[in-house]
């Protein structure tokens, strides 16, 4: 066999994007819906035909590519301008990555991203990920975001800071996030309706995730190789339904003391939880998994299980979304997480966590 035949042998073999209903708080976003289409016909930073000049524009847009690689950044990508469609998975070949810089979007509504790759730390940089900002007053609201890979940021994975309302993450890979400060994902107190669901976090230390203020829906995830107790962190009167994910373990994780840790101070918290899976740690009663973590004058205490005044009885109302097992959901997880057709990048962060299973 010939080389361009294996390379489509391999190519056919390989997980391909393939359009996923959206779902949860943010399936209500309608992107580009209607505008006009623009074509991303080069790699570089700034300039005509450039990623960075077509998000500048304003009014509904749909962002195609006609180019696939790696667009080097000099700079954070941002989104202020709404009503947008970011879609990567319409790059020839191995798609789109953003390399050094990740993508911000600042008090914009109905923004779809889909099918992006983000290698933060190539290049020495620092910041999130993807970051979801309702800044200095403003409202970031009505955002989908599907199909993204995530490597090595330096601060958040993903970030949902200010009043950012109405969001989804669905079937995204969130991996290796840098040492000091490798963190998944951070949602602030004002923020509110955010649907985490189908999501891959793999090798970051802590935040996976931790959520504040706001109503939260956490379905069908998985969280893998945390560091010590910094798996799920909640605080500040957060709403919680926390169902069907599976918690992985690895070799710098402390499972015996649990994997939900609820934070000083919780406020008016409350969390639902049903069908969740800690791997290596059997319960008759999944709140055994939670641990209140409490600041006193001679220091911390842990007290788990947590108080049952911080366990709801019933979900939270919150939309339909097509849950599965935790079973069911492990493996829908690691056949199509992430940006397809997968690059080396993602395929060894798989293949790590099904060797951990």
């Amino acid at each position: 066999m010939n080389r361009l035949s294996i390379f489509a042998a391999l190519m056919l073999a390989a997980p391909t994007f393939a359009k996923t209903p959206a779902e949860g708080f943010g399936a209500a976003a309608r992107g580009g819906e209607g505008g006009r289409v623009i074509r991303v016909t080069s790699l570089a930073d700034d300039g005509a035909g450039s990623l960075r000049e077509a998000l500048a524009q304003s009014g509904p847009r749909i962002i195609e590519f006609a180019v696939e690689g790696a667009v080097e950044l000099k700079s954070r990508l941002r989104i202020r301008e709404g009503s947008v469609t970011l879609d990567a998975t319409t790059a020839p070949g191995g798609g789109i990555t953003l390399k050094c810089h990740g993508l911000d979007v600042v008090n914009a509504e109905d923004v779809i991203v889909r099918g992006l790759r983000i290698h933060v730390s190539e290049g020495g940089t620092s910041g999130d990920g993807i970051l979801l900002w309702g800044k200095e007053g403003g409202v970031t609201r009505r955002v989908l975001v599907e199909h993204c890979s995530i490597h090595g940021a330096t601060d958040e994975g993903v970030n949902t800071w200010g009043c950012v309302e109405d969001a989804t993450f669905q079937w995204c890979l969130i991996a290796d996030a840098a040492p000091p400060h490798s963190k998944g994902w951070l949602s602030g107190a004002e923020c509110d309706r955010i649907t985490l669901h189908h999501c891959l976090f793999a090798g970051c230390e802590d935040r996976n995730p931790k959520l504040e203020g706001g109503r939260y829906q956490v379905v069908n995830n998985v969280f893998a190789a945390w560091k010590n107790n910094n798996a799920t962190k909640l605080r500040l009167g957060a709403r919680v339904n926390l169902i069907g994910n599976t918690y992985l373990p690895g070799a710098a994780s402390n499972a015996a003391k649990g994997c939900v840790f609820i934070e000083d101070p919780p406020g008016d918290l409350r969390l639902f939880m049903q069908g969740n899976v800690l791997r290596g740690q059997q319960a008759t009663d999944e709140w055994n998994w939670v641990t209140l973590n409490e600041r006193r004058v001679d220091g911390w205490t842990e007290t788990r299980p947590a108080p049952a005044n911080f366990r709801a009885a019933e979900p939270f109302e919150s939309p339909t979304i097509k849950a599965e097992t935790a079973a069911e959901a492990w493996q829908s997880v690691i056949e199509q997480a992430g940006a397809m057709p997968r690059d080396e990048r993602d395929e060894r962060v798989i293949a790590r966590v099904k060797a951990m299973e």
